[in-house]
Parts: C-alpha cells; structure tokens; sequence
C-alpha cells in the first residue's frame, strides 16, 4: 500500500490522501501464507483480561450532571485468512488469490455495565489475480476483488441506543482488467478496464424487529440530542466504471535523459440513495432541542432522496522527467474535465403530508455547469557532494477540488427534501396525529408555494467552478549511513475559492428571488450560559428581518457558491529510519501544521453574521479561524474534528539473539497527539424566522479532547518446521499503560447531556497469533 498527500505525480488526480493498492501476483514459485489472530477481553481464564473502565461521580472526567460512563473497549477481534499463488503453466501463465475475515466485537460506552452496546462488524475480502505473458513483448492482468462489509450495530453510542443503530450489509466487487505491451526498449504503453459493483444498505435494527418500516415506531429526537424509537433507513447503490491507458517515452538528448509520462482517464460514475424515516416517512423533535423555553415539538415531514445521478470524469495528463548529472526536473500538465447529470426519476411523496411534499416524476437534466482544470506540477531534485548522500526537494503543483454527488444532486427536484413544521402535541404523546396544528418553519429542498414544481428552488452561481489548491514542499534528505537517513520537509497549501451553501433564497410579493446578503440579518437575541471553562459566554445570533416582518418568505432554496475565503496551510515534519541491520531497525516522525481561514470582505458582506458552529459543510466565518475537518462518520464518530497541530511517533525492532534456537524479535510502537478540538456551540431559536442555527461559543480550539500518548508492544518467535515452511507466534499488546482517554464530549451547552463523555479510548488489550508460511 502506498498512500500519498501531493506531489507532482500527474496521474494524482486530487490534493487529498490518496492511496495505491498493488495485490500481490503468482510467480513460478508456489508459495503462501496462513494467519489466525485473536484479541479476546478474557485471555487465560482472566490472567490476561482486559480491563472495561467504569467511571462514577465524582470523577473528575465526567460531565457535571453525568452520573457513570462505561468506557469503550473491545470485546474479541478474530482475523484469519490466506494467501496462495503460483505458476499454472511456467513462464507463462501464473495466479494468486486470497481470503480474509475479520470479526470484531466492540462494546461502546452506556451509563451502567447493564446497558453497554453493541457494534460488531464482519469483513470478508476475497481476491483473485491471474497474470499472463502473452508474448514476448505483451503480458496481461486480470483480477478480481470482493470485500463484503457487514455491520450489526453500526452508530451505536449515546445518542443511537440499539434500536437507532443500523445493520448494514454490502458486498462490493472490483473487476480489473489491464494489458501492457513494450514496442521497443524506450516505449510501452499500457490500458485498463475496470469496473466497480458498490453499494450498501443501512436498516435499522427498529425496522428488522418490526418488519417494514411502515410497522415501525416513528423516530424521536429529544431535547438532549438523543433519539429513540428508529432512525432512517434504506441503502445506496454506487456502480462505476473506468477506462484508462497510460504510456512512457525514454529518449536521451546529448547528456540528458528524459522520460515522457502520458496518459488519459474516463470514469463514469452513478448514484441511487433511496433513504426513509419509519412510519410515515416523519421524525418528530422535541421542541426544548431548539429552545429551552419551546412549549411546541417538531415535526420533519421528508420525501426520500432516491434521484439518480450520474458523473463523468475525464482526464489527460502528459509529463517529463528530465535528468542532468545531479538535477533532476520533472514538469507536467494535467487536464481535467467534470461533467454531471439528474436522470429521469419518479419519487414517491409523503404520506402524512402529500399536499406539501407530493409524488413527482422527472424527465432528467444535465447540470447547468461543468468543472474544467489545467493544473501544473513541476518538481526538482539536487543531489550535493561527490557522494550525493544529500538530496534536496522542492515541488509546486495545483489541484482541482473533486466534483461531487452533492453539487449535484442540489438541482434536482427530487433531491432530499424536508419540511420543518412547528407542532403542538394536543394529547402530549409525542406521535404526531393528522389534524394536529402544524406550521410551516422551514422548507428545505422544496418550494412551498409551488410543490409540485420540476425545478429545484436551489441554485448554483453562474461561476461555479472547483475550487483550486495550490501546493509547495521544500525538503532535504541525508543519508549519515547506507542503511540511516533523516528528513525534513516544510508543506504550504493554499485553498482558494472554497464552496458555500450557507445564502437562503428569498421570495418577494412580487414574484421576485434573490440569496440573503448580510444586510437581511438582525439580531435575534443573545444566548448567554457558562463555558466548560466555568467563563460566561453571551453570544448574539441573527435572523432574517424580512421573514420575520413578514415581507418576504423562504423558498426552501440556497445558494451554492464559490465564496472569496482561503484556507492557508503551513506544516513542517522531520523523519528518520535505520533499516534493519545489526539486529535492530526503527523509524519515526515528528509533524507539527495547522490550518487557517482568510475571510475576503465580500464573504462577510453576503453572508449570515452568526458565529456559526463548524459543520461537515460549512465553516470559517471569520479571519484567523482554525480550519478542522469535521468527520463523516456514523453516530458519534460523526462529531469529530480531524485536527492536530502536532503529533509524533516511533516505532523499531530488535532481534533477541537471532542465531540462537531461542532467539525472538520484541518491537514496540510509540504514538502521541493532540486532542482534537471541541468547539462549543448551542441552538438558537426557529421561532422567529423558522431557521434553528448553531452558533458557534467558543473558538474551534478553545477547547480540546486529551492529548494522546500510547505505546504498544509485540513479542514473536519464528520456527522453521522445514527448509520450506516456517511458523511465526505472536503476542501483541496494545495500549500498554492500559490509558482511557477521552475521545469525544457533548458539545451542545443548550442539551442536558453538555459536557458528558461520548467515547473513550479501548484499555489495554492482548493478541496472540500464529502465520504459516511455505514456499
């Protein structure tokens, strides 16, 4: 596996983490490998137990009002599988193939040991890969991969008790095929097929016990953030196929050398994500989740985003790379081109409110707009001194933002659509009854006034393009021995013209739309309270005056726009490694970066002045703001902010008396971080514009999980049973100082749940494994 985060590779088609995976292919020796691994909380009768932590006022980590925590641990691990390959015909025709499974007990964290949760997981991966010499001159690969993701629990913390939590399942297969030909000596060229059958399904386990979902209780988010009853549920199906062909050109002009890289990309990709609350296609909210002071609840009336979209990427890149005695050059040019279409659909409505969300059949349209890039990549390379033991680095490349399904989707009348309605609980049983009062506070993705419309009251800026990173790395490497080299490298990356979809589309009496700019806002009110920190906050929001007056509406439309904010990155990191020799190796690293927003003035006069909470969407409303990505993940693993300034590790190994029978490798593997930041943030009321908004009490950092220090250790010992087959034994411990840091709080100072322990790290915990090796 090699992962990569920039660069001047051309072929790289994003600045993100991108990463290759290269199965490995037969030979004309047969040979293999077997492993069965195991991590059980309950090794030797308890000797080697694992330990579940159990916090209980007055512990010092707990929320204020929380009474216990059960800390996260790990239940059993099990991993077996194999590998095999070798020739079918000599020289000719050779396979490999492989199976995998790996089942993992997890228990998340509960208020007593009585009502800890569950989320298992199996994965099955299965591969197969024959390579063929057809000729001389033309060798051929074709694989294929399956790995099966099953889920039994999946979100489970919380705020998801069991029956809110999914069971997923979803095999997805990858079929590859790929020929490469060498016409001489200086030229090959190379083409692949390849398709992709992905897709998944996520139901949730109300809706297994009750059998359809039309039988299952309504789901309900209470005033804490919590829900209950069920949760959405349905699947998504995520098909692709690719054709590439890519080539190189060797030539020598005098002294020079070059290599000319070449190649182009076509990807087509389609998305279907039919996804249903239980019941009536409605989830109801307690009103105190919006406003402590609500004597109303919610009721979200939602049509299902089932819409069919599908994109096409295409790419050309060509580059050379051209070496001197102690330079070497290499520049390129990339192109690419992302093109997107709403296909014909038809969408069934909701059946508690068909009137405002109806049933609706779409012909299809392509996206009003397209991303074309021609991006540059240029790097150097400088060995210094006569024995070139120091190398010295520097690249510049640029990188278009991917173009995706969301952009998309926000044009089609048939995308997720939501209806907020103010609801008064006449017989305060939380279930909604048709007849009871209803409001309408906040269209999302529909038009109230014209339901039935084909076009989506969305927009997109008519310069909406993709967004562009602009990247620089210096770097020097020295080698102080063949086998030890040390590194250092500073990154810049600068991100210009991120997206927005923060601007609310206005409809006016007379017929007229337009987005909100800032002037629309005033205040709102001010939420006041205390911070983690025990200081006060009293921090205004601001709605919109012509809704509130009642002189213009909202449309259930946004804008999506391109915005003059930057987001400017500076990190440098230091890295070593000593290969294994004299019977030890070790390597390690030390990072330190962060991220921040520039906010142009013409943001700040368009946009909503609240200090809004950082979303997986939106973020960065003022100067000088720490930039943290927000994770995607399920249930809780959903409110996580990926940002570190610094963080480090080591890891190394020692060979105990190898030329000895009893001789064994001990290793052990040192981590540190940062805590990730915990922005504190609180809803403001829908009762005065009808839009709920976080807003934002303290700086994205101001508040941080702990900083993470863990070590983990492993003992092996290798047996050769035969000059052919070998045996290695192993104990792994992992978490050695057996530590239970704090991974995620309640960050909503409005829940009664403000400041509870969402998550901790797994205590200590213990694998033993044996692999069977034969050749």
């Amino acid at each position: 596996m090699q992962f990569s985060t920039g660069g001047t590779d051309v072929t790289k088609a994003g600045a993100g983490v991108s990463v290759n995976l290269v199965t490995k292919r037969g030979t004309n020796e047969f040979r293999g490998s077997a492993r069965f691994l195991r991590t059980d909380d309950d090794f030797f009768a308890g000797f080697l137990e694992q330990d579940t932590p159990f916090l209980e006022q007055p512990d010092s980590t707990l929320g204020a009002n929380q009474s216990s925590f059960l800390g996260n641990s790990i239940n059993k691990i099990t991993d077996y599988g194999f590998e095999a390959g070798g020739p079918v015909l000599r020289d000719t025709l050779w396979a490999w193939g492989s199976f995998g499974t790996n089942d993992i007990k997890n228990r998340t964290g509960g208020t007593t040991r009585a009502d800890a949760q569950s989320d298992d997981t199996i994965l099955e991966n299965t591969a197969l890969k024959i390579n063929a010499q057809l000729g001389q001159s033309n060798s051929l690969v074709a694989s294929w991969n399956n790995g099966d993701k099953q889920k039994f629990g999946r979100s489970a913390g919380p705020t998801r008790p069991q029956p809110t939590t999914f069971d997923q399942r979803g095999p997805t297969a990858l079929y590859k095929l790929e020929d490469t030909h060498i016409f001489s000596s200086n030229f090959f060229l190379s083409g692949t097929l390849s398709k992709v059958d992905g897709g998944f399904s996520l139901t949730c386990k109300a809706c297994i016990a009750n059998g359809t979902l039309a039988n299952t209780p309504e789901t309900l988010l209470d005033r804490d953030g919590v829900f209950h009853n069920s949760y959405l549920s349905g699947g998504t199906s995520r098909p692709s196929e690719e054709i590439k062909a890519d080539g190189s050109f060797f030539f020598n002009t005098g002294s020079v050398s070059h290599e000319i890289k070449f190649g182009s990309r076509l990807r087509s990709f389609e998305v279907s994500s039919p996804f249903h609350w239980p019941g009536r296609d409605l989830f109801l909210i307690e009103g105190e989740y919006f406003d402590a002071a609500s004597t109303t609840e919610v009721v979200v009336a939602h049509r299902g985003e089932t819409p069919l979209i599908s994109q096409d990427y295409t790419s050309l890149w060509v580059q050379d790379t051209v070496s001197f005695s102690r330079l070497t050059i290499n520049g390129g040019l990339r192109y690419d081109l992302q093109e997107a279409a709403n296909e014909a659909f038809t969408i069934a409505g909701n059946p508690a409110f068909p009137d405002l969300l109806p049933a609706l059949s779409y012909g299809g349209e392509d996206a009003p707009f397209d991303w074309d890039n021609i991006t540059p990549r240029i790097g150097l390379t400088y060995a210094l001194g006569e024995d070139r033991k120091t190398l010295l680095r520097g690249s510049l490349s640029q990188f278009p933002e991917q173009l995706e399904t969301n952009d998309i989707a926000l044009l089609n009348p048939l995308g997720n659509a939501y209806a907020y309605l103010d609801w008064t609980d006449t017989n305060g049983d939380l279930v909604y009854q048709a007849g009871e009062p209803t409001t309408l506070l906040f269209p999302v993705g529909f038009d109230p006034d014209d339901p039935t419309s084909l076009t989506s009251p969305n927009r997109v800026a008519k310069d909406f393009e993709a967004p562009l990173t602009t990247e620089a790395i210096l770097g020097v490497e020295h080698s102080f021995l063949p086998e030890f080299v040390v590194g250092a490298t500073y990154t810049y990356r600068l991100t210009e013209n991120p997206i927005s979809q923060e601007r609310q589309i206005l409809g006016f009496s007379d017929g007229s739309t337009r987005p909100t700019v800032a002037s629309d806002f005033v205040v709102g009110g001010t939420l006041t309270g205390e911070l983690p920190d025990g200081n006060a906050y009293a921090e205004p929001f601001y709605v919109i005056g012509c809704v509130v007056d009642e002189s213009c509406v909202l449309t259930g439309g946004t804008l999506r726009e391109n915005t003059d904010r930057e987001i400017e990155y500076g990190g440098a990191s230091l890295n070593f490694i000593k290969r294994l020799s004299n019977r030890w190796m070790l390597r390690g690293y030390v990072n330190y970066g962060e991220a921040e927003w520039n906010v142009g003035n013409a943001y700040r006069a368009l946009y909503d002045p609240t200090n809004a909470t950082p979303t997986s969407t939106e973020q960065g409303d003022s100067d000088g703001e720490l930039f943290a990505v927000r994770s995607a993940g399920s249930g809780n693993k959903g409110d996580v902010f990926l940002q570190s300034t610094w963080s480090y590790n080591l890891n190394g190994m020692y060979q105990v008396a190898p030329d000895r029978p009893w001789g064994f490798n001990v290793a052990a593997n040192i981590f540190g971080r940062e805590g990730t930041p915990l922005p504190i943030f609180r809803n403001a009321t829908n009762g005065l514009d009808g839009i709920s908004r976080g807003v934002q009490l303290s700086d994205v950092d101001q508040f941080r999980t702990e900083d993470i220090f863990t070590i983990d250790l492993r003992l092996e010992k290798e047996f050769a049973a035969t000059s052919n087959v070998g045996f290695t034994f192993s104990m792994d411990i992992f978490n050695l100082l057996d530590e239970a840091y704090v991974l995620q709080r309640e960050r909503n100072a409005g829940s009664g749940r403000y400041q509870f322990i969402d998550e901790t790290l797994s205590p200590r915990v213990y694998r033993l494994g044996v692999r069977l090796n034969w050749r």
